[in-house]
């Protein structure tokens, strides 16, 4: 099973719903009513990963606003690092931490909780669920509440089916449930 799926299976179970997952990366994963199951976004830096650590951090070392709270020269040596990837996404952090006081960090902010959103909407369009559609989220930017408040409201925007539902456990704890021996079965080795 691959980590979206896991992350899934934490959220809903085997139960239908789409889940927006936003670490370093962004991506979101569906299953429908039918058993179907599809992505959006999920592309990379190079060509996605909008809403994701990554694409925060790398929005604020393009705003202006921003520039006076960051070392001088951060952009030079991020994008010369050897993971540029990595260490733009660690400014996610900062912009998070700074959003409730800071216009342009919280306009970054709720524009990444747009794009993902909007992936989520996407994905919605593709499967069929004939009522609500359960919405769910996983990764470290959720752990944010003023960026997952964001995104629930963006989310509700963009598709006024969806209803929010928490993770009830963590990918792990899923995994280790879809992995548990059943009552009554036999394990070799």
């Amino acid at each position: 099973m691959s980590d979206l799926e896991l992350a899934h299976a934490a959220a809903f179970g085997r139960e239908p719903g789409i889940i927006a997952v936003a670490g370093t990366g962004s991506v979101a994963y569906g299953r429908d009513e039918k058993g179907r199951a599809g992505r959006a976004g999920g592309l990379g830096p190079l060509l996605g990963d909008e809403g994701s650590g990554f694409w925060l951090g790398r929005q604020a070392l393009k705003d202006e606003a921003l520039a006076g709270r960051l070392p001088r020269g951060l952009a030079l040596r991020i994008a010369h690092s050897k993971n540029p990837v990595r260490r733009a996404a660690r400014l996610a952090r900062e912009v998070l931490r700074w959003a409730p006081r800071d216009r342009a960090a919280r306009a970054i902010r709720g524009r990444a909780a747009q794009e993902l959103a909007r992936l989520a909407a996407q994905l919605g369009r593709e499967l069929h669920f004939s009522g609500p559609v359960p919405l769910s989220w996983h990764g470290s930017l959720f752990r944010d509440p003023g960026f997952r408040s964001a995104f629930l409201a963006a989310a509700r925007k963009e598709n006024p089916r969806f209803r929010p539902r928490a993770p009830g456990f963590s990918p792990e704890i899923a995994a280790a449930a879809l992995t548990a021996p059943r009552p009554g079965a036999t394990i070799s080795l």
